[in-house]
């Protein structure tokens, strides 16, 4: 029977599917650097956020797959996993929904800072005295979205409530109704707000950081 290792996390709704189909699941938590040195036999790993590299792979000798439970393969070795024959997959766009709430989310906390309320703790008091809304709208401001995938075409849709104006960049053809293209100067010159919605390349890691 082929041995599947799957992190402790997954749903049990994954694990039961797999065992139906034959497969003997092994588990672990998937949280610590050796967390791969107990089970050297398997074929398949379903895999979290955490680094899968050229090491680990030697530890599994007839691994055969590594299945990403999430988007993006930066957390695994691609080059390692190729020289070996071992299948890498994701699943793009399974946690699209997640990230562009989460996003709209600090958007709105960066205009309002809400982060300084937090800290302020006499936030409340200080704003009925001197009036301040400490922060400033979303509404009818420039949005720059820096990616157009999956992501940043659903950021684009939350924000056509907010009545603002959306800047895209993308390294694809997009079809856009409503918003509009540019290049990352103009964004970076029109922008109030700018939304990163890419993939973490060696292009992309950094690029708010090179501009100063």
């Amino acid at each position: 029977m082929k041995k599947v290792l799957v992190a402790s996390q997954v749903d049990e709704i994954a694990k039961t599917f797999l065992i139906q189909q034959g497969f003997q699941v092994l588990e672990n938590n998937q949280e610590t650097d050796n967390c791969f040195d107990e089970n050297p036999e398997v074929e398949a790993v379903l895999l979290m956020p955490i680094k899968f590299d050229d090491n680990t792979m030697n530890k599994m000798p007839n691994l055969k797959i590594i299945a990403r439970h999430g988007v993006g393969c930066d957390n695994v070795s691609l080059s390692a996993a190729t020289q070996r024959g071992i299948v890498v997959t994701n699943t793009p766009g399974a946690n699209a929904s997640s990230v562009t709430e989460n996003a709209l989310m600090f958007l709105l906390m960066s205009g309002r800072q809400f982060a300084s309320k937090l800290i302020n703790s006499n936030t409340k008091s200080l704003a009925l005295s001197t009036g301040n809304s400490f922060g400033y709208e979303l509404s009818h401001k420039i949005v720059g979205i820096i990616g157009y995938g999956n992501i940043g075409r659903k950021i684009a849709r939350l924000l056509s409530g907010f009545n603002v104006k959306i800047l895209v960049n993308a390294r694809h053809k997009y079809v856009i109704e409503n918003d509009e293209m540019a290049s990352l100067v103009e964004i970076y010159e029109k922008a109030d707000y700018i939304v990163l919605a890419l993939p973490a390349t060696h292009e992309t890691t950094h690029m708010i950081m090179l501009l100063y």
